[in-house]
């Protein structure tokens, strides 16, 4: 008697890590290169300067240039 036991296959177990790498390059992104594209349509729907100043201290901290 042999019974099939199910065992997660090997892509969904990378899932979470691809996952993880595709958020860390969009945030990436949009810290390094978006020059506050994305940033300005978030505080738009937020209403105040917030985010803006999330990203533009994110820029600092990584050193990328900003001013």
């Amino acid at each position: 008697m042999s019974t099939n036991i199910a065992t997660p296959t090997r892509t969904a177990s990378l899932l979470p890590a691809l996952l993880a790498v595709a958020g860390s390059l969009g945030l990436l992104f949009a810290v390094a290169f978006d020059q506050g594209t994305l940033a300005g349509v978030v505080q738009a729907a937020a209403g105040d300067s917030t985010v803006h100043e999330l990203f533009h201290d994110a820029r600092h901290m990584l050193g990328f240039p900003c001013h």
